[in-house]
């Protein structure tokens, strides 16, 4: 009698795990046959094709069972290795067999973005260590980098979530008929028009907080108070001021309290300075409106 193997393609129901979960046939391959093995006459315990003799004497039942083994396919990592001894790059894996691999590290400037190509048997795509679980085909995964990602959080409006340094993000206070003026992480430009209740942000490379100020409740002329905004600070040679509303002057003084540079009346909006003939040092900004005083600390280097 004339036995045969399965064809590893075409055994579905040898191919189920203790748990009962399906095993892709493809994995496997003949391994050897078990049982009454010693009724083979021709080919061998290890061959896929053998024949058997049932002897005389009455045996009515010959027991044979075909056991197969994973196939080996190779395993490669690009931008990243396998966490084994000598962090290899390429590795030859049995079908099912799960190693940890890991990302390069990110290259300048840039972060670890997630896995792709045979992405499907990474656990965690987007963690630059994790473990792959080998399929029944050789694969290859890449690592792959991106720019960093910043936190922007607004609070009292829209438009909080992360995003790329020089991203132009849209903010909106919730309130725009009781708003006043973005207050917080303003300075150094990083709100285009901190006066509007729905302008841009422009990211740093920090993460930042933006809060919606609402005018005050206690008296009907307290929302008229002056405000500026000035940046960058320190600064190297060129400053902007952005005003909430028309100024009287604009004076700068040094320690001494000297003014070293004037301005008469400005427009609302942004003035710029040149203060590059300046010594480096701290000075003093007062800026006058018909009613109130703003002051704020400049630093030259």
């Amino acid at each position: 009698m004339n036995v045969s193997a399965y064809p590893s393609d075409s055994a579905y129901r040898e191919f189920i795990d203790k748990n009962g979960n399906y095993l892709d046939p493809k994995g496997y391959e003949f391994d050897r046959w078990t049982g009454d093995t010693q009724y083979i006459t021709t080919g061998s315990a290890t061959t896929p094709t053998i024949s058997v003799t049932i002897p005389d004497g009455g045996i009515t039942l010959v027991s044979l069972r075909a056991t197969y083994k994973p196939r080996t396919f190779t395993l490669t990592i690009v931008n990243g290795f396998i966490d084994e001894t000598g962090k290899p790059t390429s590795m030859t894996l049995g079908y099912n067999q799960r190693v940890y691999i890991d990302a390069n590290a990110a290259p300048t400037g840039k972060v670890f973005h997630q896995w792709t190509g045979d992405a499907a048997h990474v656990a965690n795509t987007q963690v630059a260590y994790s473990t792959f679980t080998m399929p029944a085909k050789d694969a290859i995964v890449t690592a792959t980098y991106r720019d960093p990602l910043y936190n922007l959080t607004v609070i009292n409006g829209t438009g909080s979530g992360e995003y790329l340094a020089g991203q132009r993000v849209p903010i909106a206070a919730n309130d725009a008929g009781a708003f006043l003026r973005w207050i917080r992480d303003v300075d150094g430009g990083n709100v285009e028009n901190i006066f509007e209740p729905s302008t841009f942000v422009i990211m740093p490379e920090i993460d930042i907080l933006i809060e919606a100020e609402d005018k005050p409740k206690m008296g009907f002329d307290d929302h008229k108070r002056l405000s500026a905004v000035v940046y960058p600070n320190p600064s190297s040679g060129t400053v902007y001021i952005v005003l909430s509303e028309n100024c009287e002057s604009i004076v700068l003084t040094n320690l001494l309290g000297n003014a070293v540079m004037e301005l008469g009346k400005q427009e609302s909006g942004t003035v710029q300075l040149d203060l590059s003939s300046l010594s480096a040092g701290m000075y003093t900004l007062t800026i006058k409106g018909k009613e109130n005083t703003y002051q704020a600390k400049l630093l030259l280097r």
